[in-house]
């Protein structure tokens, strides 16, 4: 939090701090198709809901031969996002590779960490199929001259004088002008411009932006700002006044006049103000840097807890400064002054660079001392930080235990994610192929997930992937593989595979014998993963019949030498299944390659429209697929239920070639029919 100038001047008044802790779619329904079978799909269209992106992170730093990590994440960390990617760059090195992400996704978070445990977090913009970034070890500071938007252009739609509550949901740009009273809710990456005056609430959640212009008068009786918001921003000579007692979860910019009666800011809120700023009651989470004179006048108290830290250029005192738990910081780059009612005391540092002025007359009581010496990491939270800490590498892998994934293993350090470290994906097939299905996409209904174990240098070591049987719709007995980029041979040994029958001819090390390419078998027949199930068809697709558990089946591979992530191919790494026991009839993502133990005789069959010589797969000469892949866990279809009728805008997202309703399969209001899903 960043403040020019902070008050504590009412009697009673307590800072309290403690140590820190995409597009929307065409709106037309089902795409004017009542089933998947009518859809007019582009000839070149492949159904992927994710494309490949290429990183490039590097940085500069006073670390030379120690790594630092950088951790990769779809979503805000600070908002509980999935890591997808862990790995190490020297100190003034870089690191780069390919990542999958979600088709509509525009940005990315990355954040460095040192060998002291301090770390630094960068918002990424994804421009084309790249994303790159630069981490450097100088701190910018610049002033900016702001120039307000205004409610006179760039509005896609305007509001005049509204009094009740509007939803801006649809993106695009929403202006407010006149007087506004009621509510607002900023959702679904809508901007939300407010101009001329009111009173009234608002709630910005999902991606959406505020923007109260210059000249805005307005008095915002509940101020609710989610963890998935974008950014409120207040520009020079607004004005805005908030009633409530306000604990904003995403970042706030003011560079006109904001107050608070009280205010909470949570871990995922930066404050940055650069105009005026009061505040009755405060609480903050970690660290304040005011940018002039921090006063504490009168009975007022600043407490610091856990290692907390506030920067100031500053001090004047009346008041008490105390430090609580374990030692945090003042540190004063200037001159502290104060009569003899001010007390510095607890478990606080007083860190001046001057020393204690002769202006100051309060006292120093014990165990609060004048000391620079507590070390408190860089976070995102807290860039400036201080100190130095001791570095520990128990197993003299190069990389600091305290950003070590397997601090006690030389071997193994980091890790890669597909699609997350904490989620699943979810691939559907239809198992009729070649013949034509039913569109219900539930024949077998995957949970997936692959963790990359790599060293300090980024190599895979081994991949620990998981699977979980969700649903079997119909009674084919169906094998499940995938396929890295890799030959055979430079497989050490897979464990964990499932396997009933005698369908399939597995080599020493557990790969498939007589491929090219590595090919890993999960399972020889799903329904030896479902618990307790002797066979029987429908699985967990009809809502009368019990559902049933299934096991996860974790299988490992390890090579016998380390491999680049990129050589291993991207993830999902070519799934298919064989169908009803029959090796030789794969059924893979569409134009995805078949293995080398395909049955050719399948290809330009019944419904298919298969043809290598142009390095089309698994396609209908409609374009209609028979296997979905979904970066995320999603819910399937209810048996003999067409995809289009749960999912409204699948049609949308396939007839458009994937430019419009990216997000077809997220959990939006009026995306889908929960009365079809299972």
């Amino acid at each position: 939090m960043k403040l020019n100038k902070l008050w504590l001047a009412l009697a009673g008044t307590m800072l309290i701090l403690s140590s820190c802790r995409t597009d929307d779619p065409d709106n037309s329904g089902f795409g004017n198709v009542a089933t998947t079978g009518e859809m007019k799909v582009p000839t070149n269209f492949d159904y992927s809901t994710t494309k490949t992106i290429h990183f490039d992170f590097s940085a500069e730093s006073i670390w030379g031969k120690e790594k630092i990590r950088v951790d990769i994440y779809g979503y805000n960390p600070l908002a509980k996002g999935e890591v997808l990617a862990s790995l190490f760059l020297g100190g003034y090195g870089n690191v780069q590779g390919n990542l999958e992400i979600p088709t509509g996704l525009k940005e990315l978070y990355a954040v460095l960490t040192y060998p002291d445990g301090s770390s630094v977090m960068a918002r990424v913009q994804v421009s084309g199929n790249s994303i790159q970034h630069k981490f450097t070890s100088k701190k910018n500071v610049r002033k900016t001259v702001i120039t307000s938007p205004d409610c006179n252009t760039g509005c896609g739609t305007s509001i005049n004088n509204n009094t009740g509550w509007y939803t801006a949901d649809a993106g695009g740009v929403y202006c407010f002008k006149g007087s506004t009273s009621g509510g607002i809710n900023a959702r679904n990456g809508s901007t939300v411009r407010i101009c001329g005056s009111g009173s009234f609430q608002i709630v910005v959640e999902s991606n959406a932006n505020v923007e109260i212009v210059d000249g805005a008068n307005v008095t915002i009786t509940n101020l609710n700002i989610n963890a998935s918001a974008g950014t409120v921003t207040i520009y020079p000579n607004a004005n805005v006044n908030v009633t409530n007692w306000a604990t904003p979860n995403a970042d706030i910019i003011n560079h006109g006049s904001l107050s608070f009666v009280n205010l909470g800011i949570n871990t995922g809120c930066t404050l940055t103000n650069n105009g005026t700023l009061a505040v009755t009651g405060i609480t903050i989470n970690n660290y304040v840097s005011v940018e002039g004179t921090l006063y504490i006048n009168g009975s007022g108290s600043m407490k610091l807890y856990d290692g907390a830290m506030v920067v100031a250029e500053d001090v004047y005192m009346d008041g008490t400064l105390e430090g609580i738990n374990t030692t945090s910081l003042v540190k004063v780059n200037d001159a502290i002054a104060g009569n003899s009612t001010a007390r510095i005391k607890g478990n606080l540092e007083y860190c001046d660079a001057n020393g204690v002025e002769s202006a100051f007359y309060g006292q120093f009581i014990s165990p609060a001392i004048q000391a620079c010496n507590v070390y408190i990491p860089t976070t995102p939270c807290n860039p400036d930080g201080n100190g130095s800490p001791n570095v520990t590498d128990s197993d003299f892998d190069g990389v600091a235990d305290n950003m070590d994934l397997y601090p006690s293993d030389p071997n193994v350090s980091g890790a890669s994610f597909y699609p997350s470290d904490s989620t699943y994906a979810t691939l559907m097939f239809e198992d009729l192929w070649p013949g034509k299905g039913d569109f219900d996409f539930n024949d077998l209904v995957l949970g997936y997930s692959h963790k990359l174990v790599t060293n300090a240098n980024n190599m895979v070591v081994r991949v620990e992937s998981r699977f979980v049987v969700k649903a079997i719709g119909g009674s084919l007995k169906n094998g499940f593989g995938f396929q890295f980029n890799v030959a055979p041979s430079e497989v050490a040994s897979v464990t964990g595979q499932l396997m009933t029958k005698n369908i399939v001819s597995l080599a020493s090390n557990g790969a498939e014998n007589n491929q090219t390419k590595a090919t890993i078998i999960v399972f020889d027949n799903a329904f030896a993963a479902i618990k307790g199930n002797a066979g029987t068809q429908y699985v967990n697709t009809i809502i009368t019949e019990p559902s049933r558990q299934s096991d996860t089946v974790l299988v490992v591979t390890t090579f016998a030498n380390p491999q680049t992530i990129e050589s291993l191919g991207n993830g999902p790494f070519n799934p298919f299944i064989f169908i009803n026991g029959d090796r030789g009839r794969e059924l893979h993502l569409v134009n995805n390659l078949p293995t080398d133990l395909v049955k050719t005789k399948f290809f330009q069959s019944a419904s298919d429209d298969s043809d290598p010589t142009v390095g089309r797969y698994y396609k209908s000469p409609e374009g209609h697929p028979w296997a979905l892949n979904i970066k995320g866990d999603i819910k399937h279809m209810q048996e003999k239920l067409d995809i289009v009728t749960g999912y409204h805008f699948f049609a949308t997202w396939a007839q458009s070639g994937g430019t419009q309703a990216t997000d077809w399969y997220l959990n939006h209001s009026g995306y889908r029919d929960a009365s079809k899903l299972y």
